[in-house]
């Protein structure tokens, strides 16, 4: 719930360049990532760390983008904000604190994760932002040297909202794989005892059934059962 409230702004930013152009659309997505900002201060009674960094590089650089009437500054935006990413997730892990970690900080109550598989972790998502700060170049200023701008921009607002998205779920899942071999069975597993409580029922209901139809044969096997019941508790 809480990634698809952070990718609010960024849908409303692409269904207001959809209806009306680039320049409307970064408004909204400033007044968006405000209101989110204000929210989560009221709701949590904190700011985000990233939402702190990162606001006001886009707050800036939006701004430049409306008042230029030039979009070169928002695509700018993106590589300044990832770089921005990468040097924090660099520099964490460079002093054994690393950024990373904030993502298992309820994780961690329950699952041991080494310090060498975090510190990996770390650096893998500190690599991404450098990658996505450089494709965004590449998206955003080398397209238009082969088509047409207004198609071009179009290609880079695609990118920016479900490219980003797209390429991020991915690397979460990665993460994930990485972490699963430290997470308890029942972590893994969340439908067992659910499922385990219907199967006992089922059982309770075919024995009670069994009991109805062969009286005399189910007082034996439960007095054998019985027995095993009292061998189990002395073991």
């Amino acid at each position: 719930m809480e990634q698809l409230i952070d990718f609010l702004p960024l849908l409303a930013f692409f269904i207001t360049y959809k209806l009306a152009d680039i320049y409307v659309a970064t408004g909204v997505l400033i007044a968006a990532s405000l209101v989110q900002v204000l929210v989560t201060r009221v709701v949590t009674g904190r700011f985000k760390k990233f939402q702190l960094y990162l606001f006001p590089v886009l707050l800036i650089m939006g701004t430049l983008t409306i008042a230029f009437h030039d979009a070169a500054f928002l695509k700018w935006k993106v590589t300044v904000a990832e770089l921005i990413l990468a040097a924090a997730f660099f520099i964490s892990g460079a002093i054994g604190k690393p950024l990373i970690g904030l993502m298992f900080t309820k994780m961690m109550k329950v699952v041991t994760i080494p310090p060498a598989v975090i510190g990996r972790i770390n650096t893998q998502w500190g690599l991404f932002s450098v990658f996505i700060a450089i494709l965004n170049l590449l998206v955003a200023f080398g397209l238009p040297l082969y088509m047409d701008e207004e198609v071009a921009l179009n290609y880079w607002v695609n990118f920016k909202v479900w490219g980003v998205l797209v390429l991020s779920l991915g690397l979460t899942l990665f993460t994930m794989i990485q972490v699963l071999p430290y997470m308890p069975e029942e972590m893994k597993k969340p439908q067992t005892d659910g499922d385990g409580e219907i199967a006992d029922e089922e059982k309770q209901t075919e024995s009670e059934k069994d009991n109805r139809e062969h009286p005399a044969s189910n007082d034996r096997a439960n007095a054998v059962q019985s027995d095993d019941d009292n061998t189990s508790r002395m073991i």
